[in-house]
């Protein structure tokens, strides 16, 4: 649900409307900074393939080989370093931190297991490989994630002068005032916005400032990225909560008689209506009469089963389906009725 961004821009435009130079290429760090970023995805790589290590030592009593070990850990950091990410950053927001790290992560999965595969290492060595560089992603995700909001855009990157919006949310030329308040940015990159005719219309507004504006756009890498933890998470989440789920839907067919499961309409990405899928919480004839309404506080039409459900969030558990057949996604914003 979520757009991840990037500095290629799908247009530029200047005072008169035509295309102008692209926009600048992606963050620098900060030479203050560089050895930092490593020495964090260092120590975070080594958490995730240690932890898969003892676990996988744990649960089956053979030790992974401390060389695979060491060297999945070399692997992911020199990928990282092929790609300059100690030297720079493709996202443009903080959340793409997390999918940019998830996404070189699995590439190195799909590299490396053929290649352990070809050695002909131990069923232990490999599983702790594969799971390793899992969690790899996540730990170095979450690790950039967090610095990045810990030091700060302006402290971590050379780049003082760009700056990352969302769309306006009204007339152009007081929003872009307002921007301007405290300096005039030398870049502005809009995230998604409404037409292409709204997008001139900015860039035109922009241009008389000074500002160079591009759209972002999605990347394919965090894309794929984001969509291959979404399918993670939810088949893990699900085979987890499947016996809840089970009986919680028992419950609800049990109180009343009548169907556990119910769909609504909801808005996803781009304006898209698909059916979203949650245990029932209401009288099965909660709408029959009024038509599709909100809930308020202290709504009769909710039954026992279901204020527990509520409460609980038990009865958002069956949208986790949505998210494997991609109407949602686990990191995004709640999708709202038409």
């Amino acid at each position: 649900m979520n757009a991840s961004l990037t500095r290629t821009p799908v247009l530029i435009a200047d005072e008169a409307g035509i295309a102008s130079k692209p926009a600048p290429a992606p963050r620098v760090y900060r030479r203050a900074y560089r050895g930092v970023v490593l020495l964090g995805d260092v120590l975070a790589v080594s958490f995730g393939v240690g932890a898969a290590a003892a676990a996988v030592w744990r649960l089956t009593g053979a030790q992974p080989s401390l060389g695979s070990c060491a060297a999945v850990v070399a692997f992911v950091i020199a990928a990282f370093g092929a790609h300059a990410l100690y030297e720079k950053s493709y996202a443009i927001v903080r959340r793409d931190e997390f999918y940019y790290a998830a996404a070189i992560s699995l590439l190195c999965a799909a590299v490396a297991f053929p290649v352990l595969l070809v050695i002909d290492a131990s069923a232990p060595s490999r599983i702790a490989a594969g799971v390793g560089l899992v969690l790899s992603g996540i730990t170095m995700g979450m690790f950039r994630y967090c610095m990045r909001g810990a030091i700060g855009e302006h402290a971590l990157f050379i780049e003082r002068n760009a700056m990352v919006a969302g769309a306006p949310p009204g007339p152009i030329e007081p929003w872009l005032d307002e921007i301007c308040r405290d300096g005039v940015p030398r870049h502005l990159v809009i995230d998604q916005p409404k037409t292409a005719l709204h997008a001139n219309a900015l860039a035109r507004a922009a241009a008389r400032r000074g500002i160079v504006v591009a759209l972002a756009s999605e990347s394919p890498w965090a894309q794929l990225a984001k969509r291959a933890f979404d399918v993670v998470v939810s088949l893990i989440a699900l085979a987890v909560s499947a016996p809840l789920i089970l009986l919680a839907a028992l419950a609800v067919r049990m109180e009343d008689g009548g169907p556990a499961l119910y769909s609504q309409p909801r808005i996803g990405r781009d304006g898209k209506i698909f059916s979203i899928l949650k245990l029932r919480s209401m009288r099965s004839d909660a709408e029959t009469k009024s038509g599709p309404v909100w809930a308020v506080e202290g709504d009769a039409r909710v039954t026992t089963v279901g204020r527990f459900l509520r409460r609980t969030s038990i009865d958002e558990l069956p949208q986790l389906i949505n998210v494997l057949r991609g109407d949602m996604s686990i990191v995004g914003p709640r999708p709202e009725r038409p």
